[in-house]
């Protein structure tokens, strides 16, 4: 099957995964990157400096990106049209489309709300199904499409995350996220990793970490890298940690990050906040949850004890075991194929 897959390689990996799954099941992939070329991005920016109406710089942009998308859908003629996460693409292009009859599948990955969400709104209408991995933008997408909105969770990748032989445990804790200046959410991870008791030995990475030194001095001796690092660094990380802490986005309502099938299918142990799919995805008891500071380092005490390591270590063996049984990018792929084929009976 030909599949025209429209997403970005950079943000999460999401577009990547998927691509490779489904050229993994045999499957022919043109890929098609929703942001703008490096050459508009120049001219884009010195528009917007010059010009009294910035929205209208945007809007001329993203309809250029939006004509060369419907013309290389056009060209490559495929079986499936597939966008995930495209808020950027003018919805009258999806519209237009339509006339090739050929299915259009839409996966929403990050919340349709914010900058450019008018746009994404706006096309659920022309798409023919719509996928996401949180039920409460579900709720929110519905006004503009009248069908049932498939759940379709973040994965992982077994190709990338992986028990390490003989890996030995450098770190107490392990954060891996962005921290990004303007959002609350880098706020909150920063203070987070600030309050873990020194004893610890605690390694910090992701974009941004440098900046919040001014706010808590104490991350200096916790960051390890303050910009992205490559997957087999994160893999690394999570087989030399004894507790990985996963801290979701504010703005996951109630799905779980991928950071949660990651860090399981690299055999490492893991403790979260709570959001309600952790219930629906996975065994009860499965990872402990913490709802404060104040429980989060009460477990952090409690699983790095020496007593408990073998307890940590079975936890985390059968968590890789689920989540290698059901929640990878495979499946996940596996699921959209279902529903195209569905669509054909």
């Amino acid at each position: 099957m030909r599949i025209h897959l429209t997403g970005a390689y950079w943000h999460g990996a999401t577009t990547y995964n998927i691509e490779r799954a489904f050229r993994d099941l045999g499957h022919d992939v043109f890929f098609f990157d929703k942001y703008l070329q490096k050459s508009d991005r120049l001219l884009k920016s010195v528009f917007s400096r010059l010009s009294r109406k910035p929205y209208g710089v945007e809007h001329y942009f993203a309809e250029r990106r939006g004509r060369e998308w419907l013309r290389t859908v056009e060209e490559y003629n495929p079986d499936l049209i597939f966008i995930e996460d495209a808020p950027e693409l003018p919805a009258e292009f999806i519209s237009l489309a339509r006339r090739l009859k050929k299915p259009i599948f839409y996966y929403m990955t990050s919340p349709p709300h914010g900058s450019g969400a008018k746009e994404e709104m706006w096309s659920f209408q022309y798409v023919d199904e719509l996928f996401s991995i949180d039920g409460e933008w579900s709720r929110l997408a519905a006004q503009f499409y009248a069908r049932p909105i498939h759940h379709l969770p973040l994965a992982a990748s077994p190709k990338d995350f992986f028990p390490i032989v003989g890996a030995q445990k450098k770190y107490d804790v392990a954060y891996i996220a962005s921290v990004p200046e303007q959002s609350p959410d880098g706020l909150m991870r920063a203070n987070l990793v600030d309050q873990i008791p020194e004893k610890y030995s605690v390694a910090a990475l992701g974009n941004g970490w440098n900046y919040w030194l001014k706010y808590f001095p104490r991350l200096r001796s916790r960051i390890q890298a303050s910009s992205s690092i490559p997957i087999s660094q994160m893999n690394e990380i999570f087989n030399h940690s004894k507790v990985i802490i996963n801290f979701h986005s504010t703005w996951h309502a109630v799905s779980i990050s991928a950071r949660t099938f990651e860090v399981a299918l690299s055999g490492g142990f893991q403790i979260a906040d709570y959001r309600k799919d952790l219930d629906v995805l996975l065994p009860p008891n499965s990872i402990p949850i913490f709802s404060n500071l104040k429980e989060m380092n009460e477990l952090i005490a409690y699983w790095t004890l020496p007593a408990h390591e073998k307890e940590r270590e079975e936890k985390a063996r059968t968590m890789r075991e689920h989540v290698l049984a059901y929640h990878t990018w495979e499946h996940r792929v596996r699921e959209i194929l279902r529903v195209y084929e569905g669509r054909r009976k």
